[in-house]
């Protein structure tokens, strides 16, 4: 039976070839190389695979004049260009010797051939550089002018001479041979690693899929159960249910993540965002888990960053996820600084950076150094005690540099870190046609130029992100680190008649309170035109009306977002009186400001909408899952949409001909015919009946261009598995008829 090579059998192969060969990517970089090419220039491997061909050996600094670097530049550029061998003249090069060896430079003549490998499409993989040593011929040809000119043996050595070339010439015919053989079997190695990683891309594919039905069914039951008045207890059952799937998903997304990144599967998506919002809601999302452990969350935005940029936003938000949630689970009592800042900017784009800092346990150097590789946490005692499989990082670090950019971490033990990433994203053309229309716009209101605020907070980071957010606007901010030593401040001001316009002070400190502080400005008439805010852990309804009677102006929950900040200030100096802080986190915008908002009135509004609803045509689901079909027919039930389900392809044709639907949603894996397949049909069919019937698929979106696959296939978006309701109400209102 015939012996399959394995690639360990080609590397040695290639590497005890009696030739001299180096292998090159498409950077030049030098990927592998001959024993032979190792011995002739007095190298080691590890010394040189990796390196730039030109820094691993450079020129001579002697010879002035040399052209072989240069000729052979030439060369390479040229099988680049044109994807053809090229066979250069003999080179003189000067090959460095060891030190050991005694230093300097051996003189060689060689004659090199630059061949290009290509893949199945024809593209360039890597470069084989063979050389020929014709120093032997070069110095008896020098010898033999040298001897002709003094006339002695002329002949005898012409004679040798041609001899040597004659046996050297049929070496290089049988060394052509051994090269045809040894590029077919490079080849062959090739064709096996291209197989290889097919063959895992369509394994990942399908293992999303059956991993991610099973976990549709048990988190759509689980949001179906809590949307139901439940007993306590078996409301927390079921929400420790919803808990640990959402957890076991976040571990094989991990896992998929990954391995897709190691294919070179993993595609970003190319879309608007607004890096604002997308901090901010991060902010907002881990606020409670970090109240839980009473860690404070504090943010800072760049005001001069763009509001729109372009690039992939479900990424960016997986890596500012990951960062501020590792901050969060090894700190306590303490506080979490989320910044992004401006670095460069640009007429196209610009270059961000985002850190989060923490005063949690910090790390050692070694355990730095081991960060970021896959599976692997800085300790095993860390892992027993916090969880985790130490992917995220691993992850975050990879798609930062997709991005562009790069990741890094400084951290003192005992002490904290600071971790912090940069990528560059795209300005959009809104964003760049309003540069065009402002050149030189500014990033503060103009009516708060000079306006004196007082920021009382004994959180360092809490204060710093105020003071340069004021600063930003061009405020005149100034801080406190107590309520004794904020009172001073505004007592001192007051009989300068300067006073502080505004005072934003932290309802909870050791020693005197925010409630201390504001009880002491309306006592003291000196300070009746200083507004107090209250910066407080938690929203709930009400809180307003409950801070006024306190004797405070306004109140901010933290995590304090720069909007609302910047709404309350300048609502502040115009005197406007502002939302409750609960309203605010939900971005509510309706100008009600009596904070009396009616159950009754958002009720009556709920029925409307499904009332509208139930007069549209009917949904139709396309999935061969039992358990995901009646996830999907219960969910639709619960946001009062009529619906259908179909088992497979031709199922969903055969109704589609009897009746009409408002919307489909397309499983994309099927037995017989798969969704994609009967999305074809069913476009192909409307062409006679000139209606266009959206078409939502439900994909894991694992393999390479799935969405693209999705959308060339006729359907009209995608969600992906399991199936959030949130996110399925979004893509209803977006796509069926009002």
């Amino acid at each position: 039976m015939q012996q399959l090579l394995t690639d360990e059998d080609y590397r040695r192969i290639f590497q005890s070839a009696p030739q001299l060969y180096l292998v090159l990517d498409q950077g030049l970089c030098i990927v592998d190389a001959s024993d032979l090419y190792l011995q002739a220039t007095m190298t080691e491997r590890d010394q040189i695979v990796g390196k730039y061909i030109f820094d691993a050996f450079p020129d001579n600094p002697e010879e002035v004049m040399a052209t072989g670097h240069s000729n052979l530049k030439d060369s390479l550029d040229s099988v680049i260009r044109h994807l053809e061998s090229h066979t250069m003249a003999v080179q003189k090069y000067d090959i460095r010797r060891p030190e050991e060896a005694g230093g300097g430079y051996e003189e060689r003549y060689w004659s090199p051939i630059n061949s290009p490998v290509l893949d199945d499409d024809g593209k360039l993989v890597f470069i084989i550089h063979r050389v020929e040593d014709v120093t032997k011929f070069v110095v008896a040809r020098k010898l033999q002018m040298e001897e002709e000119l003094c006339g002695d043996n002329g002949k005898d050595l012409t004679h040798s001479a041609e001899q040597d070339i004659y046996l050297r010439a049929q070496e290089i015919q049988e060394d052509k041979k051994r090269l045809a053989i040894l590029n077919d079997e490079l080849i062959k190695a090739r064709d096996m690693a291209l197989s290889a990683t097919k063959l895992k891309s369509d394994f990942l594919a399908n293992m999303s899929h059956e991993i991610r039905t099973p976990m549709n069914g048990i988190l759509g039951m689980a949001d179906i159960l809590l949307r139901h008045d439940l007993p306590a207890n078996l409301r927390e059952y079921v929400s420790t249910i919803k808990e640990a799937g959402n957890s076991l998903l976040q571990v094989i997304n991990g896992i998929l993540d990954l391995s897709k990144i190691e294919a070179g599967k993993l595609v970003l998506e190319s879309a608007e965002l607004n890096p604002v919002r997308l901090i901010e809601s991060v902010a907002v999302l881990l606020s409670e888990y970090g109240r839980s452990k009473q860690v404070t969350l504090v943010t800072f935005i760049d005001p001069a960053i763009p509001e729109t940029l372009i690039g992939d936003a479900g990424r960016l938000r997986q890596i500012i996820i990951n960062l501020t949630g590792n901050a969060i689970k090894f700190s306590d009592h303490t506080e979490v600084a989320m910044k992004a800042d401006l670095l460069e900017a640009t007429a196209t784009d610009v270059l961000l950076r985002f850190s989060v800092t923490d005063n949690g346990i910090g790390l050692t150097q070694q355990e730095i150094e081991t960060l970021f590789k896959p599976f692997v946490q800085a300790e095993s005692a860390m892992s027993q005690k916090y969880g985790g499989t130490g992917l995220g990082l691993s992850i975050s670090k990879h798609l930062a540099e997709l991005m562009n950019g790069e990741m890094g971490v400084s951290s003192v033990k005992g002490q904290g870190s600071t971790f912090w990433f940069t990528v560059r994203l795209h300005c959009s053309k809104r964003d760049i046609a309003a540069r065009k229309r402002h050149p030189g716009r500014l990033t503060n209101p103009a009516s708060l130029n000079g306006e004196r605020v007082l920021l009382i907070d004994d959180k360092r980071h809490s204060r710093e992100s105020l003071h340069q957010y004021m600063t930003a606007w061009g405020m005149a901010p100034e801080s406190a680190e107590s309520v004794r030593q904020g009172l001073t401040m505004l007592g001192a001001a007051a009989l300068e008649s300067r006073p502080f316009k505004i005072v934003i002070v932290d309802l909870l400190m050791p020693g005197m309170t925010g409630v201390d502080l504001a009880r002491a400005v309306r006592n003291d008439e000196n300070l009746g035109q200083t507004k107090v805010v209250v910066l407080i852990s938690s929203a709930r309804p009400g809180l307003a009306e409950q801070a006024k009677s306190l004797g405070f102006d306004a109140c901010l929950t933290k995590p304090v977002l720069q909007s609302q900040l910047l709404d309350c200030v300048i609502g502040l100096l115009l005197d406007e009186q502002l939302d409750d802080p609960e309203s605010q986190k939900n971005g509510d915008k309706s100008g009600d400001k009596s904070g009396d908002r009616s159950d009754d009135n958002e009720t009556t509004t709920k029925i409307s909408a499904v009332e509208s609803r139930s007069t549209l045509p009917p949904v139709l689901v396309v999935e061969d899952h039992r358990i995901n079909q009646q996830v999907a027919v219960l969910i639709l039930k619960s946001l009062g949409y009529e619906s259908e389900i179909a088992e497979t392809g031709q199922a969903a044709l055969d109704k589609l001909a009897s009746r009409d639907y408002g919307l489909i949603f397309m499983d994309v894996q099927m037995p017989v015919m798969d969704g994609y397949e009967a999305a074809r049909l069913i476009r192909l069919s409307e062409l006679n009946t000139k209606r266009h019937i959206p078409i939502i698929a439900m994909t894991a979106q694992v393999a390479e261009g799935s969405p693209e696959e999705c959308l060339s296939a006729g359907m009209d978006d995608y969600i992906s598995k399991p199936i959030n309701p949130d996110l399925l109400q979004k893509i209803l209102d977006k796509w069926l008829p009002k």
